[in-house]
């Protein structure tokens, strides 16, 4: 009906053409449907009858008649409605696989996660590049890295020294300054 047009009362136009038909009309089953329903005979009852009477009289009708297939209508209801399949039998362990089937094949983790709504993540702030360290000289910041070489690494380790045992050149001499 999408593609219909209106004509100038407004009734929609629809033309059906042979590729719609063409797939739901097969001859041998459009016959056979045709021939059932031109067989039946009217059921006699009331509408105030029992609901369990008249299934039973359906089912003596189609029962008596041979027209309809019978044996193709179970084997259809086996196939759509039956809940074992022949020759299975019912498995405790199996059930639960199959019904957890969809959440087992996730990890833990996002099973988790799903629970949580989405706009709970709008405000959590991503960094852009990976954070960059940024060395800093615990003494005086205004100098540079202690320990950038070797000597530099000793130098350093000779005036902490110096300093924690006071060493003076003498009694009012000393090689630091204390500011």
């Amino acid at each position: 009906m999408a593609g219909a047009r209106k004509d100038q009362n407004g009734t929609l136009v629809y033309e059906v053409e042979d590729k719609e038909l063409a797939q739901k009309m097969e001859e041998n089953l459009l016959r056979r449907q045709f021939e059932l329903f031109s067989n039946q005979s009217a059921i006699d009852g009331t509408l105030e009858e029992d609901e369990d009477e008249l299934r039973i009289i359906l089912l003596e009708e189609c029962q008596n008649t041979d027209d309809m297939p019978i044996d193709e209508w179970n084997a259809y209801l086996d196939r759509e409605l039956s809940v074992f399949k022949q020759g299975e039998r019912y498995d405790f362990v199996k059930d639960l696989q199959d019904a957890y089937q969809h959440s087992l094949s996730q990890p833990l983790a996002r099973r988790i996660l799903r629970t949580i709504p989405e706009h709970v993540f709008h405000d959590i702030k991503k960094p852009i590049e990976a954070e960059q360290d940024h060395f800093c000289n615990p003494y005086n910041p205004a100098r540079a890295i202690p320990g950038s070489d070797f000597f530099d690494i000793r130098t350093n380790y000779a005036w902490m020294n110096e300093r924690e045992r006071n060493y003076k050149l003498a009694p009012s001499v000393s090689q630091h300054m204390n500011f």
